[in-house]
């Protein structure tokens, strides 16, 4: 990296930390090397808190250099997928501001799209270089289905408009091997997993960038194209759900309702639908059975 470039990290990742009262990251030293787009390999040993400066750094220059900037979250239930994304989110804010500004607990309903008929307002309301993101309930859009699907058709189109608007996007999915062809075919940048960790440790994830001239999927479903096919990339995040920072804390405070809010919404939606399919199912019972007691009295 550049003189100028450490530094600008350095400052930003400074307020992040500084602002925060919870230990640093880990210092140990890893085996990180960094894939272009082009696929040309860099040497660097990082730290984990150096791999997610990198990575803080490289989204906010791409959206300035008129770049898309997608990414993929993804990872079982429970794993920390909406931990990841706001603190993703947070430190794009801070990066582009130099302080909180949009993606703040005032303003964070404006830029989290729970149904995908939030996306256009999300949109509309995101301001350029800023961040928002399309939660996994809104998701279900975009994944593969035996036949073809309008409201699969308008997410897409809806994700391609915000690529031109030089807003990072992310993208929560519960497993990426069910996208919808129509999207897996070319429309992420990065990706970000979270592995299962059979201790429950779920604050660190594995990021990769899709390399150029790489296929995105096998034939299978399996990842392909991306820097970490080989090595993965490991960064860690702060758990913002347990954080003693007030202004983290603050923002997962904020989110809890609004994904809360959400599950009731999605449940009134199920309970209207089943009652309607009852309703016709009772109907046809009772059709049947007028049209039995007809053919009784005819004959």
């Amino acid at each position: 990296m550049s003189e100028a470039r450490t530094g600008r990290i350095r400052d930003v990742m400074g307020w992040l930390h500084g602002a925060s009262a919870q230990p640093r990251h880990e210092t140990r030293r890893v085996s990180f090397s960094i894939l272009d787009a082009r696929g040309r390999m860099s040497g660097d040993v990082l730290t984990p808190e150096e791999i997610d400066a990198h990575y803080t750094e490289e989204f906010h220059d791409r959206l300035h250099s008129d770049k898309d900037v997608v990414v993929l979250v993804h990872g079982p239930p429970g794993s920390g997928k909406s931990t990841l994304i706001l603190d993703r989110m947070h430190k794009l804010d801070v990066m582009e501001y130099g302080k909180p500004t949009e993606i703040v607990p005032a303003l964070l309903a404006s830029h989290i799209a729970f149904k995908p008929y939030q996306v256009p307002s999300c949109y509309r309301e995101t301001p350029r270089y800023s961040t928002f993101s399309i939660d996994e309930a809104a998701t279900a859009a975009l994944m593969a289905t035996g036949t073809f699907d309008p409201d699969q058709k308008d997410l897409v189109e809806l994700i391609n408009i915000v690529r031109a608007k030089n807003v990072a996007l992310f993208i929560a999915i519960p497993d990426p091997s069910d996208l919808a062809k129509s999207f897996r075919a070319r429309r992420a940048d990065y990706r970000m997993e979270i592995p299962d960790y059979p201790q429950g440790d779920t604050n660190s994830c594995f990021v990769g960038q899709k390399v150029k001239g790489r296929k995105f999927f096998l034939d299978d479903g399996r990842w392909l194209g991306f820097s970490d096919d080989d090595t993965y990339n490991p960064i860690t995040f702060h758990d913002y759900r347990t954080s003693s920072d007030p202004f983290r804390r603050a923002l997962w405070d904020a989110y809890r309702p609004l994904k809360m809010a959400n599950l009731e919404n999605t449940v009134d939606d199920i309970e209207v639908k089943m009652r309607l399919r009852e309703k016709g199912r009772e109907e046809r019972r009772t059709a049947q059975r007028e049209a039995s007691g007809i053919d009784e009295v005819g004959a």
